[in-house]
């Protein structure tokens, strides 16, 4: 009985192994689709044979690395839309000689910090890097003439990049939504010009990291301070065990004290003046209204004595 189950037990474990490898090979020729898989890329060998090209990903690692070629079939191409939607990837390395690039390419891969761009590419497309909100390390080649719409959209933690010498065009809204960048632009005029045109910041002092680092500056320099006067404090009380530690505490508030008084002072004085000009200034206006009545009145008077001038004159003819 208990050999039979054995047998029993054995003959399920190589069905369930069996069932398994038919579900992971049947798993795999969907994800890839009959291409070519290394390392969690998915490679589509073209019509002639001539070259490959990158076509999706068929597992989701943290770093995926695009081969220069496979059994001697140079890499060239990585197609529209291949890593889309990835976010699991943070590390792409480009090995390959690519000469272009899809749109979309590496849309929306939230989670990826860093690609190199070989020096082989002239042209990063339409929306190429939308989206990939922790992008952060990467370097344009020289070979770089082109920048798509919306290549670099939405990139919040896109930090420095410099733009080459060679690139001549830059799309409609690149650089949108990446709050965190700044552009060299010093060798490329062009791309100044673009930058000030589209409000691109391209001075570091109004970055982020700038602002952080003052305001990092500040606060060790504050808390240097603070240390310093409680260790000068703390001496002299030890040296001193006897006096009152309050002394020390109204010698440091009482010049502060003093410069909020002299200032409590002259905003006093100056309202005061302003209080008093204004006291002129209503004086004068009820002095003018007042002279404008009595010239007012005046004429009333003179014009009812000529009427009755008039007036008696008429009676005598």
């Amino acid at each position: 009985m208990i050999k039979e189950r054995k047998k029993y037990i054995i003959l399920l474990s190589v069905l369930l192994t069996l069932a398994l490898t038919c579900s992971v090979l049947t798993s795999g020729a969907e994800t890839i689709a009959g291409n070519r898989d290394v390392g969690g890329v998915a490679y589509k060998l073209s019509d002639d044979g001539e070259y490959y090209t990158v076509v999706g990903y068929s597992e989701s690692f943290p770093t995926l690395t695009i081969v220069s070629s496979i059994d001697g079939i140079p890499v060239t191409k990585i197609a529209e839309s291949a890593f889309k939607n990835n976010f699991t990837v943070n590390k792409i390395e480009i090995r390959a000689q690519l000469t272009s690039i899809g749109d979309s390419a590496f849309r929306s891969c939230k989670n990826l910090t860093t690609i190199n761009i070989p020096a082989s590419l002239t042209e990063l497309p339409f929306e190429c890097f939308y989206d990939c909100t922790m992008l952060s390390n990467i370097t344009l080649p020289s070979t770089l003439t082109y920048i798509g719409d919306f290549c670099f959209n939405n990139c919040t933690m896109l930090g420095k990049l410099s733009i080459p010498a060679s690139v001549t065009e830059i799309g409609y809204d690149a650089f949108h939504g990446c709050e965190s960048i700044l552009l060299d632009v010093s060798e490329n005029p062009y791309a100044q010009a673009y930058a000030t045109e589209n409000n691109i910041n391209t001075d570091f002092k109004n970055t982020t990291a700038y602002f952080l680092l003052i305001t990092a500056a500040g606060t060790l320099i504050a808390f240097a301070v603070v240390a310093a006067i409680g260790l000068i404090v703390r001496a002299h009380v030890k040296k001193h065990p006897t006096h009152d530690p309050r002394i020390y505490i109204k010698k440091f508030f009482a010049p502060i004290g003093a410069f909020f008084s002299f200032i409590k002072k002259q905003i006093c004085r100056f309202y005061k003046f302003l209080l008093k000009q204004l006291k002129r200034l209503i004086a004068l206006i009820e002095r003018l209204i007042r002279n404008a009545r009595i010239k007012a009145a005046k004429k009333r008077e003179e014009k009812k004595a000529l009427e009755s001038e008039a007036s008696s004159e008429d009676s005598e003819v």
